[in-house]
């Protein structure tokens, strides 16, 4: 008697052919990030990613380098990975780089069309602006004090005046186009200001200036700065020429009057940060650093005197780097930062420590304004103000 589901002996030289089941397909990506062979990770201490198939790692995390990485797609700022790649998972990569491409030459066109609107509209405003500055006849004076100069003024029939007049008048069109062109900047520079919501005494700004001096000398193959690079590359030139141009004013006359140091806690939006300030004699008030504490913080640790003094002393080593310039600690009255001034009175031996008396009388006021006698004559005080200043308003 047969086995069941075995094969009878009319089946035995039967060879059994497999039935191959349809192979699903892959899902399709909507960006690399969700492939399971790409990977963000940090890459020298920067963001980056990194690619699980070939190894290779890369720096920063950018969408379509990343999809051109894996696509294969060479000319693209990065090196196409060298793994083998099943066919079906390589479309996928293919079907996403053309999907990307597609939606950046759609950004690109739609920035290009809101471009072109801008200049139209910049045109029309920058024309009213013209003739809003011209409603005084201005070129009959130019061109007077142009025949003045070139002395045909009196004498209107003089040999060789008629050239003179002739480049009077194209001096005088030459006029009209630097008026158009000062238009026109007036009119981007205040279309920016308030597209950008920037507030308007931004103009008075010297580095505002400073831009457009500079903005003239350049060509047309300068290229601004993108978002990148503003918030990575500058940002960080600007903050060590900042910390070393600091650096250079308080040490200018550091051996001569000695190096102050303020400094105070504060939390801000849940996170505990410690400022600390130095001045020197000639210098005002400086920020030297601003530290945030929160992995301390979150490890257990407290902002206790010990913490508080080698973070101050590692601040201030590169100011004095043989503690022989500091001579003076401000703090406010914490038993924890007045403690951390007489440890770092220990390290720094010329030095000693003061208490701000100036954040214990606002303290004090604080405490007495919430005494309700004061209180309530302080809204009076507020509710008076309002009434008076509206009724005049």
């Amino acid at each position: 008697m047969s086995a069941p589901n075995s094969p009878s002996s009319d089946d035995d030289a039967a060879i059994a052919v497999p039935v191959a089941e349809p192979v699903a397909a892959f899902p399709t990506l909507s960006k690399i990030w969700d492939d399971q062979y790409c990977e963000k990770c940090d890459v020298g201490g920067s963001a980056g990613w990194k690619c699980l198939r070939c190894g290779e790692s890369f720096k920063p995390v950018h969408h379509t380098r990343a999809v051109a990485h894996f696509a294969k797609i060479p000319a693209q700022g990065v090196q196409v990975c060298s793994a083998q790649i099943p066919e079906l998972e390589y479309k996928r990569y293919v079907d996403l780089w053309t999907v990307t491409r597609k939606r950046k030459t759609e950004i690109k066109m739609v920035s290009m069309t809101i471009t072109e609107d801008k200049e139209e509209r910049l045109e029309t405003a920058s024309k009213r602006l013209f003739d809003e500055s011209n409603k005084k006849p201005k070129i009959p004076s130019e061109m007077q004090q142009y025949l003045r100069s070139a002395g045909l003024s009196n004498s209107p029939t003089k040999r060789g005046g008629q050239p003179a007049i002739d480049t009077a008048f194209e001096n005088m069109v030459q006029t009209n186009i630097t008026h158009m062109n000062h238009a026109k900047m007036d009119m981007a520079v205040a279309s920016f200001f308030h597209e950008s919501n920037i507030p308007f005494n931004v103009v008075g700004s010297s580095s505002f200036k400073l831009m457009l001096s500079y903005a003239r000398l350049v060509g047309k193959d300068y290229k601004p700065p993108n978002r990148n690079s503003l918030g990575t590359t500058l940002l960080d030139i600007n903050h060590k020429n900042c910390i070393e141009h600091n650096q250079e004013n308080l040490c200018r006359e550091a051996d001569v009057f000695g190096l102050s140091w303020l400094s105070d806690g504060a939390t801000i939006g849940r996170m505990p940060l410690i400022n600390v300030l130095g001045l020197c004699a000639d210098s005002p008030p400086t920020c030297v650093a601003i530290e945030d504490c929160s992995g301390h913080m979150s490890a257990g640790g407290r902002k206790d005197a010990r913490y508080i003094a080698e973070l101050m002393e590692g601040i201030i080593e590169p100011y004095d780097p043989d503690k022989s310039r500091s001579t003076l600690f401000w703090f406010d009255g914490a038993s924890n930062v007045q403690k951390a001034g007489k440890i770092l009175e220990a390290k720094f031996p010329r030095s000693y420590t003061l208490h701000g008396g100036e954040h214990v009388v606002a303290l004090f006021f604080s405490d007495i304004a919430k005494i309700f006698e004061i209180k309530v004559r302080y809204y009076v005080c507020l509710m008076s103000y309002a009434s008076y200043y509206s009724h005049f308003v």
